[in-house]
């Protein structure tokens, strides 16, 4: 008992420590109606800046709606942006000034039903311009998708219009640092998703192509966006795609992301500076969904992280959680993580943190205060969050039974109203997580398949969550 008790005291003080070094929480934010976080900023005071959409608050149907966090994620002030009808915000920048651009679409302003929105706010959410950008074959549905800085400090922004009739044009839109258009492109039959800019100044643009092979697609325009450098089309057994996203790879090159369509896997395509394959991957669909929304959101993001991995994020279908995958520089799986309630989550954004862990946003049904409210996450360097910071209260009153502890393999979890059981390694690393479709009062878990040591139970209830530490002989 005395070593039992010295083990629990040792892992009670790395917990400590661990978390005054990587700040781990989960939030939600919004009202009685739907509520949608698309994208968030690490800022540098070491808050967070978020940007995306509400029914709750506003003016309209939906607006535009920003939250401004400290780093812990509680609320410095909110605002909202918008008319009496619809407007949404998509993607969001840092500007130099320390204010934030924000590319989405709106209803309310322009000339077209659906219109490309381009506005600008200071630290505090107040609107310093706002650009509509109309003309484009009316009446049309848009989606607005990718936002990035130039090197002459003015903007790219992509996005796709589907105007009346049947077919699709893909937009690139380069402005100045006002938000003044300069230039546009667009191409018919097909979507632009997201760019970068390359070194030798020249932009990148991934959607796919709706005629012929109809794939992962690859656009490099010039500066002026006049003229094709090259195009470049990418599938995986001839099957058809779509490629969602590009970045630039600290191996050289370029990182492609994207579906490969009938066969249901997320395919992932490394490429060199002249953009021929190097090595490509599949991840299957249970474990990493892919999906763009009918608005434009897209439940699936990659980033390449300080130490030359990668991290992907999507969902899982298995338990519609949010699925967080860290990969080496080849692609292959070092660990992952899902995080989520009993109902259903979608991640639209996320970047590492300063202290190496993971900020992400989305959506939440299990948990809040309407049907959908925004969902902010922290996560530590593992991809973990090992905190008491959980959406339903962590309760000290509730009565969880775990036994037997220690054990050797199987154990049993008594509580009333049992939703869900997560299990994390000493290192932070989810290893075990079940749903229950009904609320049950007890529940039996394997662990014999697990290395031995000490491990913590999170058992998520009616009434709230509890932690409880086993270790496994």
């Amino acid at each position: 008992m005395k070593k039992f008790t010295l083990t629990i005291l040792l892992m009670s003080i790395i917990i400590s420590m661990i978390s005054q070094t990587q700040i781990t929480f989960e939030k939600t934010y919004g009202g009685i109606n739907d509520d949608v976080g698309t994208s968030v900023i690490q800022t540098s005071d070491g808050g967070y800046m978020i940007a995306g959409y509400t029914s709750s608050y506003g003016m309209g149907g939906n607006d535009i709606y920003l939250i401004r966090t400290d780093e812990y994620g509680d609320t410095i002030w909110t605002n909202t942006i918008g008319g009496i009808n619809d407007d949404y915000a998509y993607s969001m920048i840092e500007s130099q000034d320390s204010g934030f651009v924000i590319w989405g679409k709106t209803k309310s302003y322009g000339l077209n039903e659906d219109n490309f929105y381009l506005l600008k706010v200071n630290s505090l959410g107040d609107t310093l311009w706002t650009r509509t950008f109309t003309g484009y074959n009316s009446p049309s549905y848009i989606k607005t998708s990718g936002l990035f800085r130039c090197s002459d400090n003015g903007y790219i922004l992509t996005g796709t219009k589907f105007p009346s009739g049947n077919y699709i044009k893909g937009y690139v839109i380069k402005t100045d640092s006002a938000g003044n258009e300069i230039w546009d492109f667009h191409q018919t039959n097909s979507s632009m998703y997201a760019g970068l800019e390359a070194p030798d100044s020249t932009y990148l643009f991934i959607g796919r192509v709706f005629i012929g092979t109809k794939d992962m697609y690859l656009l490099n325009l010039n500066t002026t966006g006049t003229n094709f450098v090259g195009t470049y089309n990418y599938d995986y057994n001839n099957d058809y795609g779509e490629g969602f996203s590009v970045i630039s790879s600290m191996q050289g090159g370029y990182l492609l992301s994207g579906f490969s369509g009938s066969l249901k896997f997320v395919h992932i395509v490394k490429v060199d500076s002249a953009f021929n394959i190097q090595w490509e991957t599949l991840f299957n669909y249970n474990e990493l969904y892919v999906k763009s929304t009918p608005n434009g959101e897209k439940d699936f993001f990659n980033i390449q992280t300080a130490d030359s991995c990668y991290m992907f994020l999507g969902r899982n279908t298995a338990f519609g959680d949010i699925k967080l995958i860290k990969t080496d520089s080849s692609a292959n799986i070092m660990w992952s993580q899902l995080i989520g309630g009993t109902e259903a989550e979608r991640p639209y954004c996320f970047q590492q943190t300063s202290d190496n862990g993971f900020v992400i946003v989305g959506l939440t049904e299990s948990y809040g205060a309407g049907g959908k409210d925004v969902y902010l996450i922290k996560t530590d360097s593992s991809g973990a969050v090992l905190t008491s910071n959980f959406h339903k209260d962590y309760n000290n009153n509730i009565s969880v039974s775990i036994y037997p502890n220690p054990t050797t393999g199987k154990i049993n979890v008594e509580a009333e109203g049992i939703e869900r059981i997560d299990i994390y390694d000493i290192q932070g690393m989810k290893v075990k997580s079940q749903k229950t479709n009904i609320k049950s009062q007890k529940y039996e878990l394997d662990l014999s398949t697990q290395p031995k040591g000490i491990y913590i139970i999170k058992v998520t209830t009616s009434k709230g969550v509890a932690v409880e530490k086993i270790v496994l002989e």
